[in-house]
């Protein structure tokens, strides 16, 4: 499993996910980031 955590570092905070305003927020500011690069 150390390995994995080596070449996947987002598994330390993947958990953090699982909380309602963590994901909204981070939804927001994926898109808030998509809508000024993309263009």
């Amino acid at each position: 499993m150390n390995w994995a955590l080596k070449l996947f570092p987002f598994l330390y905070w993947i958990k953090e996910l699982k909380n309602p305003r963590v994901l909204k927020a981070d939804f927001i500011a994926g898109v808030t980031v998509a809508m000024v690069i993309v263009p």
